[in-house]
């Protein structure tokens, strides 16, 4: 069966999951005709149920009664812990599913998502290896992606920052991505990685900001530093939230110079955690 997470659901099934598609999100949510929902809400990341099709059976599994139902209808709701109604689920199965897998295996459905996953992976491709200058965020967080290790949690905070790192990042064990989920909000990334550290001391953990976000909760490097708590912190200095592409919609009149919406550019932001006692480096060529 395809699936897709929530963005903070990622890893209890590894990202490299031969069922996950989450790199062909639009496609999968628009096409299902039906949707097993487990212990997910249907909030906005869901697009409140509105992106699958009107005639999709939805099927939502949550522990929480008032879950069922709520901003989509539901065909069949099942109030309960999402594991234990999936283990009853599959007792259910046993002994009915055979050829099942082989006949969707060669069927159009999953030959349609692993097409868009295909082409939406070599949309992308280039930008990972870009040696644009400044620095694009692909290609920065792609080079992220090559040094740790596989139990690495990620913590990752900003708009493009953030909207690019559920592309490049992946995540494969449990509880190991940290955003701001339904929140919707900014300044969750570098305490989430100081929280996260202290929970799982042993796992390598990194906190990727877009420097927007990295403006709401800088000081708590200070914590981290304090007590000792070894993480890695990645600002990405893109001029400001969108990467300063706010400014060309704000009906600005031509030749305005003023940064608006757009910071100073080539902040040292390494300099922050400096004065704090850390070791930083300040990174401007893709060669480094």
């Amino acid at each position: 069966m395809p699936y897709v997470t929530s963005p903070m659901g990622r890893g209890f099934i590894p990202d490299d999951h031969p069922m996950n598609f989450a790199a062909a999100r639009s496609a999968i949510m628009t096409n299902a005709d039906v949707v097993l929902i487990a212990g997910s809400r249907l909030n906005w990341m869901f697009g409140f149920g509105r992106q699958f099709p009107a005639d999709a059976k939805i099927i939502h599994i949550d522990i929480e009664a008032e879950e069922i139902g709520a901003n989509r209808a539901a065909e069949v709701g099942i109030v309960g812990d999402a594991k234990a109604v999936l283990q009853q689920i599959l007792a259910e199965m046993e002994g009915r599913t055979a050829g099942l897998a082989e006949r969707a295996e060669e069927g159009p459905w999953l030959t349609a998502l692993r097409d868009r996953v295909e082409k939406n992976a070599e949309s992308i491709q280039a930008r990972l290896t870009s040696d644009a200058n400044p620095i694009i965020t692909h290609r920065l967080l792609h080079e992220v992606s090559q040094v740790f290790p596989r139990d690495t949690i990620y913590t990752v905070d900003g708009q493009t920052t953030l909207a690019t790192g559920r592309q490049v990042l992946q995540s494969y064990t449990p509880a190991s991505r940290l955003n701001s989920g339904s929140n919707g909000c900014m300044g969750v990334g570098v305490p989430f990685a100081v929280g996260a550290k202290l929970a799982r001391p042993e796992v390598p953990v990194v906190s990727v900001n877009g420097d927007c976000a990295f403006g709401f909760n800088a000081m708590e490097m200070e914590t981290a530093v304090r007590h000792n708590v070894p993480i890695v912190f990645v600002i990405n200095n893109n001029s400001g939230i969108v990467g300063g592409a706010l400014e060309s919609r704000m009906g600005l009149p031509e030749g305005y110079t003023e940064r608006v919406a757009t910071y100073t550019p080539d902040i040292r932001y390494d300099k922050i955690l400096e004065a704090f006692g850390g070791h930083t480096e300040n990174v401007t060529e893709p060669s480094e």
